[in-house]
C-alpha cells in the first residue's frame, strides 16, 4: 500500500494526464468542440468534472496494488467513454474506433516517457529510487513529465487561438500535435539506446528492448495516424471545392 503523500502525488498525476488525454484524443478524432470564440477546445465543464472523476477512478485500483499497466487502461477505456457521451449528447457521431485508436497510443506514449524520464533522472543523479514507485523520487520525475505535457498544452491552446477558421483550426491541431509526436518518438528511441550505454544503472535487456519494440509501435502508429489525416483533410478539401463550384 501506499503512504498518502505518494497517493496524493500519483492523483495529482493521473488528474493531469487524463484532463490532458481528453484534450488531445478530441483534437486528434477530429471532432472537438467549438468554444464561444469559434476555435477548437477541450471539451467544456461536464467534461473537465468528467476528467476529475476519471483521475480519482484511475488512483484507486493501483493505490489498492493493482498493475499501473492496469490504471493505464483503465484511463484509455474512460477517456473514450467520456468524449463518446459528450459527442452523443451534441448530436455528433462518436468515433469509437478512432478514440481507441489515439487514447491507447497517447497512454502508451505517456508511460513510455514516464519510464525514460525516470530512468534519465537515476542515471545523473545516480539513484535507483527514480524508478521506484515506493520512493518521492519517482513521482518527482512523473510530476516533471506532467509539468512538460502541461506547458506544451498551453502552448498549443495559444497556436489554436490565432487560427479561427474552422479548415485552419484543424491543419493547425493536427500538424501540432503529429509533429511532435514524431519528434517525440525519435528522441525516445535515441534515449532508450543510450540506456543501453550507459553503466550507471543496469537495466536488463529484456526490459529495454521491450520499451524499445513499443516506441516503434508508437512511432509506426504516429506516421499511420498523419497518413490518415492528411487523407481526410483532401477530402474535406475536394468537398469544400465542389460546394463552392455547385453554387457558382
Amino acid at each position: 500500500m501506499m503512504g498518502w503523500v505518494e497517493v496524493i502525488a500519483y492523483f495529482l498525476t493521473n488528474e493531469i494526464r487524463v484532463i490532458l488525454g481528453l484534450m488531445f484524443t478530441a483534437i486528434l478524432t477530429d471532432r472537438v468542440y467549438a468554444g464561444s470564440r469559434g476555435i477548437h477546445t477541450y471539451p467544456g465543464k461536464a467534461g473537465k468534472q468528467a476528467g476529475v472523476a476519471a483521475g480519482l477512478i484511475v488512483t484507486i485500483p493501483v493505490v489498492l496494488g493493482a498493475a499501473p499497466a492496469a490504471g493505464s487502461a483503465l484511463e484509455a477505456a474512460l477517456i473514450c467513454l467520456i468524449l463518446c457521451c459528450l459527442r452523443q449528447k451534441n448530436g455528433q457521431a462518436a468515433g469509437l474506433r478512432m478514440l481507441l485508436f489515439f487514447a491507447f497510443f497517447y497512454e502508451l506514449g505517456i508511460a513510455l516517457w514516464d519510464f525514460l524520464i525516470s530512468a534519465w533522472l537515476g542515471v545523473l543523479f545516480g539513484s535507483p529510487r527514480f524508478l521506484r514507485s515506493d520512493c518521492m523520487e519517482y513521482y518527482a520525475a512523473l510530476l516533471l513529465v506532467r509539468l512538460v505535457m502541461i506547458t506544451y498544452a498551453v502552448a498549443f491552446r495559444h497556436t489554436l487561438r490565432k487560427n479561427r477558421d474552422e479548415v485552419g483550426d484543424r491543419a493547425t491541431g493536427e500538424n501540432g500535435l503529429m509533429r511532435p509526436a514524431a519528434m517525440v518518438t525519435a528522441f525516445s528511441l535515441l534515449g532508450l539506446v543510450s540506456l543501453s550505454e550507459q553503466t550507471v544503472i543496469r537495466f536488463s535487456d529484456d526490459e529495454l528492448m521491450t520499451w524499445i519494440f513499443l516506441d516503434l509501435i508508437l512511432m509506426f502508429a504516429v506516421m499511420m495516424a498523419h497518413m490518415e489525416r492528411q487523407r481526410a483533410m483532401e477530402e474535406e478539401i475536394s468537398r469544400l471545392r465542389e460546394e463552392q463550384a455547385g453554387r457558382i
